[in-house]
């Protein structure tokens, strides 16, 4: 193991690193342990961790170029850099000063490592940190907007967002012990990306992954508590269609008068090949919020509220749920309910599980209909009060033993689920009872039912699940509808039926059926613009059977024509990353071109070089387990910890991912010290935010 020391008179950092390059990050305070994890994340990808910065400062148009004015824009609309800094000032001292320390951290490693910064100008401090914090929160509202409302903002910060999440009591495991599963899905190229840690301060001892540039862990595990999030549809945003002064624009009408529109000059400092010049841009509001796009036709301008904006800030929630030491004081950190949104799926090392649906929700009138625009006009549309932490669905310890969450109902969490949803207002989440078996919720109650007491070896199996979900229903539409050609069907074809025949579901790299489908799909929306739904409804209409039939010819002579034989999924499906390429099992969601949905979720977004590449998905998998007081980790991410492409761990996990397996996570400091391939020590000032230079 090497050593490097940087001596000063003050608290000590230390980073150790183990062989996959996770930091594990120990000091005596917790300014101090944030100290060396801004370091760390600094080491690993200081670049995109800037700009992500930048972003969250409504200045990123100043920085990055005009291609982010649109972005800076949204961000100065809803007034978000002024509310930053005036909740980052309202923040306990001791909050604040682990953000300082987080950022003099950042600091220090630019410092040290001057050519590394392609954005030094940009001042990073506390405030930067907390800014982007927030930022990660409202980001989906952005979202949301885009729903409703889908042709005013671009897209470039939107997040494809799904997840798996289960937990399993003591009683439905064959030794004794409770496991969690967090597997979040997202993309694995951008700036969203994970990040994993271990984080050792005076308060807390936790191992999981963060974005890039946030400074607390979001998904994890202690010795005490393990939690894992999954995205859910509350609905955070409100579009409010305004009726326009037909002789003055800036009036708009409320209960039957005319209320007066605010409106502000923003003036943005926008780079162009080098240079800096003035945008400006007038930002009109109503008392819902700023307008977004008007129809001068109509006589309408839309204006979106968005929930949590200006009085909710989710960094002190975020610590106190490290902090946690049982589940019961898991769920009170979560009672801050600052977090925005998210299904909530937990375990503690005492055999408890619980699950919570959290949103910032507030009381709205369940007879209309809030997926669309409403009506600006009257007081009917106008929010109640913020539903409570206390009235939100919560599942503790269900007779099932188990829970589970895929992004589905807060009523389908588990076989028996005592949540039923006339018990709560029908806005705050979708009504569902009952799982479809297309759905990744239903694939994980079935496996988890039909297991059995639960070993180490099921609950892996369960994690790598690769049945492709929604492909059934494709498969024996496309069996059937050869029927109509069987007396003089193609010999090509006849080989690709039979190979629908003999296909069990499973995404596994040796089938050969989803080439076949992937390549079929993506005839379907090239050539004719229609789903496989479209087709699945209208398979009594001969002409349409025929359509689709012709569609999935074409798709097999393009695959023995680009592959000169009937492909495996894993010769044409597969993970690159840097020099790396390698075969990858498993299928995306309906966004991906393999929209066929398993549990190990390996969504392709591109196709090059007569490959499907897979970006998105099992972004970090985490399994944990409690078992006699001790827990054990294992976990991981699909490409490495660093996104510097000259470190060894730009791309060391994939081999592993691309094999589903998971790594063992080293938890205890004896362990880690044990097994580390370096260590790092930083001198710091007792809170963290200043150091000393090193030594010569």
């Amino acid at each position: 193991m090497t050593e490097k020391n940087l001596h000063s008179s003050a608290g000590l950092s230390t980073i150790f690193r183990d062989q996959w390059g996770i930091p594990h990050i120990y000091a005596e305070t917790d300014p101090g342990c944030a100290f060396g994890f801004g370091y760390a994340q600094a080491q690993d990808h200081l670049s995109p961790m800037l700009e992500n910065f930048i972003l969250a400062s409504g200045r990123a148009s100043e920085f990055m170029g005009d291609k982010y004015i649109a972005h800076d824009i949204k961000m100065h609309s809803f007034d978000i850099p002024a509310i930053n800094k005036k909740l980052f000032h309202t923040l306990a001292s001791e909050d604040r000063k682990y953000l300082d320390a987080f950022a003099a951290g950042i600091n220090r490693y630019i410092n040290d490592n001057p050519h590394r910064s392609s954005t030094r100008q940009f001042p990073v401090n506390g405030e930067a940190v907390h800014s982007y914090v927030k930022m990660c929160q409202i980001i989906q509202q952005f979202d949301q907007i885009e729903g409703k409302i889908s042709s005013h903002f671009s897209s470039e910060a939107g997040i494809d967002q799904a997840s798996n999440a289960w937990t399993v009591r003591p009683e439905r495991t064959l030794r004794g012990e409770t496991f969690l599963l967090g597997d979040p899905h997202l993309p694995w190229e951008g700036p969203f990306k994970w990040y994993e840690a271990h984080l050792c301060g005076k308060t807390f001892d936790v191992y999981g992954v963060t974005l890039y540039g946030l400074p607390a862990i979001m998904i994890g595990f202690s010795s005490f508590i393990a939690w894992t999030i999954c995205n859910n549809d509350a609905d955070l945003v409100d579009v409010y269609a305004e009726k326009l002064n037909s002789h003055n624009t800036r009036q708009y009408r409320y209960n039957n008068t005319w209320r007066n529109s605010t409106e502000q000059t923003l003036k943005l400092y926008v780079r162009t090949e080098g240079i800096l010049n003035t945008v400006q841009h007038k930002i009109i509001r109503t008392h819902h919020g700023p307008v977004v796009k008007t129809d001068t036709e109509q006589g309408i301008a839309y204006a979106v509220r968005i929930t949590g904006l200006n009085d909710t800030d989710p960094f002190p929630q975020s610590l106190a749920v490290m902090r946690a030491g049982n589940l019961d004081a898991f769920i009170h950190a979560c009672s801050l309910h600052t977090w925005v949104k998210f299904h909530i799926i937990a375990c503690d090392v005492n055999g408890n599980i619980g699950y919570l649906y959290n949103t910032l929700t507030h009381e709205r009138n369940d007879g209309i209909d809030w997926k669309n625009p409403v009506d600006g006009s009257i007081s009917d549309t106008e929010w109640g009060k913020r539903i409570p932490f206390t009235g939100l669905p919560k599942c503790i310890n269900p007779s099932s033993g188990y829970l589970q969450n895929c992004n589905n109902s807060p009523f389908t969490v588990t076989s028996d689920c005592p949540l039923k949803p006339a018990d709560f207002p029908k806005h705050l989440s979708a009504q569902d009872i009952a799982l479809s078996s297309r759905v990744r919720g239903a694939r994980v109650m079935e496996l988890i039912e039909s297991a059995g007491k639960l070993t180490l070896e099921k609950a892996l199996a369960i994690t790598m699940d690769v049945k492709a979900l929604t492909a059934r229903e494709e498969r024996d539409f496309l069996i059937k509808a050869s029927m109509l050609m069987r007396s003089h069907i193609d010999p090509d074809l006849m080989e690709a039926v039979s190979i629908l025949e003999n296909w069990n579901l499973m995404a596994d790299t040796e089938n050969r059926a989803l080439p076949l489908l992937t390549e079929w799909v993506s005839r379907l929306h090239g050539d004719y613009n229609r789903t496989t739904e479209f087709y699945l409804a209208h398979a009594g209409d001969e002409k349409v059977v025929r359509e689709a039939l012709a569609a999935f010819y074409d798709a097999v002579l393009t695959v023995k024509k680009r592959w000169g034989k009937m492909v495996t999924w894993g010769d044409a499906h597969i993970l690159r990353r840097g020099n790396l390429s390698l075969p990858c099992a498993g299928t995306g969601n309906s966004k991906a071109m393999d929209p066929f949905t398993s549990l190990y979720m390996t969504g392709a977004r591109r196709f090059e070089d007569n490959r499907w590449i897979c970006s998105a998905g099992s972004s970090w998998i985490m399994l944990v387990s409690y078992y006699q007081g001790k827990v054990t980790g294992r976990t991981i991410i699909p490409y490495g910890n660093s996104d510097d492409q000259a470190s060894s761990h730009y791309n060391d996990q994939a081999p592993l991912f691309s094999e589903q397996k998971l790594k063992q996570v080293l938890y205890y400091r004896d362990e880690v010290e044990k097994s580390a391939k370096t260590r790092f020590d930083l001198r710091t000032t007792a809170d963290g935010c200043e150091y000393m230079e090193a030594d010569s």
